[in-house]
């Protein structure tokens, strides 16, 4: 419980939560009881050919239910040549240094990937568009991890709730995007009482 990210300059990223034989290398009420992370690692590329699965979105979507602002990373975690380009973050900045990398993966300005290109991600007009140049599947998951809307082909629309009490009800939305192959990408999630 005395953990707590202190340092302005670092990111602080819980790491591979379902590997194991038991899916809880990170027991979840250890996340549950942490603060000041930014975020936990929903796919973890080296666990592909390990006990467990190197999907965590389960986690996430559970600690984001339980009020936790924290963001998802990909990550190869390569410890042989075969571990390499197997997910990444894809940071939204406007110019390419150090500084505003770290920035935008601090504040949640990236997508996380295994081959998914999403190409422009908009908030507007009461709308969360999710635009991608493979994905042939996305999906708009809310509040529990609940599925709310899937949509066939490369870009999509999700309607943001209009009134206080929808969006209390959905608290949040993020988007998972499906292309070939098993290859997939998961937008940051959009918190409704921040729009």
């Amino acid at each position: 419980n005395e953990w707590k990210c202190l340092d302005q300059d670092s990111i602080v990223v819980l790491n591979h939560p379902n590997w194991g034989r038991n899916f809880d290398h990170f027991p979840h009420t250890l996340m549950e009881s942490l603060e000041d992370y930014h975020g936990i690692e929903i796919y973890n590329g080296v666990i592909e050919r390990l006990q467990g699965s190197p999907v965590a979105t389960d986690r996430w979507d559970r600690l984001l239910t339980s009020g936790k602002r924290i963001w998802g990373f990909g990550n190869d975690d390569s410890h042989a040549p075969e571990d390499v380009e197997l997910a990444w973050n894809v940071v939204r900045v406007a110019e390419n240094t150090p500084d505003a990398i770290m920035s935008a993966l601090r504040h949640g300005s990236f997508y996380a990937s295994t081959g998914v290109e999403i190409t422009d991600i908009q908030v507007s007009n009461g709308e969360f568009k999710v635009e991608t140049a493979n994905a042939q599947r996305i999906r708009f998951i809310t509040k529990f991890g609940i599925y709310r809307q899937t949509t066939n082909g490369s870009s999509a629309t999700f309607a943001l709730p209009n009134d206080e009490r929808d969006a209390q009800t959905l608290s949040y939305v993020r988007a998972e995007c499906y292309g070939e192959g098993g290859r997939s990408a998961w937008t940051q999630p959009i918190f409704f009482d921040v729009i």
